[in-house]
């Protein structure tokens, strides 16, 4: 008798548990944020999902077209209370012209340079036809603006000067926080920038949870003195698998390790979602089911 009563005792305490889990992985994705780390190859294409509008950093190459749109969709990422470009190459802008043409995009955040590349001038063009229709707004960051969506906060802490060429090192330095977790999207800026960020941007502003890796991973990103002041405690990596340039490379990944970071990298795991509710993140690996704390 009192092994059945025990029986029946673990089995009523298994339920509560699982129902206590369930209401507390419901109550963080109704209350907190989805970040969105798009597989798009050897390119970069991120979105931050939250309550009061959505934000799109970099769009991935015009190759990944089909990629994004059916993801976006598939996600029910149909509007964007920003559009986010951190510069103007290729495999960070290529589907920003499908972005603007088939979704709602209310805020265009870029710098103005002097990119002449084709997909650039193309994108331009379309931004214009939408300003002159009063459907789209141009927002060209200067450092210390400050954006808000709900309770979530983007900041600029680096941002190219007028007519810049828009390389690597013209890229936006962001920071973004919700609650007690706090993110960095680096575009892909080199050494220089880096050190210019450190020059100029106080420690506890660079110091980070999550960190999206400058330059896919490249070796001349992500120097140790730039990763000691940021100590990230998730760092991701958009890449494409087996890709010719070798990234990520393994000098990136012993830094990363070196300062303690847990390492995901599209790669190796494709596209991914990251629950934020202000205190902790949580991977999950697919909408509402095996979540796992990756961090508190």
């Amino acid at each position: 008798m009192r092994k059945k009563r025990n029986i029946w005792l673990f089995v009523v305490v298994l339920l509560a548990i699982s129902l206590l889990y369930a209401w507390y992985e419901r109550s963080i994705s109704e209350d907190g944020i989805v970040i969105h780390v798009i597989d798009v190859g050897q390119a970069d294409c991120a979105v931050i999902e939250s309550p009061d509008g959505n934000v799109i950093i970099d769009t991935g190459t015009d190759a990944s077209e089909h990629i994004v749109r059916a993801y976006l969709q598939s996600h029910g990422l149909t509007s964007f209370s920003y559009m986010i470009l951190s510069h103007p190459h290729d495999d960070h802008i290529g589907n920003a012209d499908m972005i603007l043409r088939e979704f709602e995009v209310e805020r265009v955040i870029c710098a103005e340079n002097q990119s002449e590349t084709p997909i650039w001038l193309n994108f331009l063009r379309l931004m214009e036809e939408q300003i002159l229709c009063g459907d789209l707004v141009w927002v060209k960051p200067d450092i210390g603006d400050v954006f808000w969506i709900g309770a979530l906060r983007i900041e600029v802490l680096m941002s190219p000067s007028k007519d810049n060429p828009g390389e690597n090192n013209d890229s936006l330095l962001l920071r973004t926080d919700y609650g007690d977790c706090s993110m960095l999207w680096t575009g892909d800026a080199e050494h220089k920038a880096e050190e210019a960020f450190l020059s100029n941007i106080p420690v506890e502003r660079l110091c980070v949870d999550f960190l999206k890796v400058a330059h896919h991973g490249g070796s001349g990103s992500s120097s140790e003195s730039f990763l000691q002041a940021v100590r990230p405690q998730l760092a991701v990596i958009s890449c494409g698998q087996d890709n010719s340039f070798g990234h990520p490379h393994e000098e990136t990944l012993r830094r990363l390790e070196a300062v303690g970071s847990q390492i995901y990298r599209t790669d190796l795991h494709g596209s991914f979602r990251l629950l934020c509710n202000g205190k902790e993140f949580l991977l999950l690996s697919s909408v509402h089911e095996n979540a796992r704390s990756v961090w508190r």
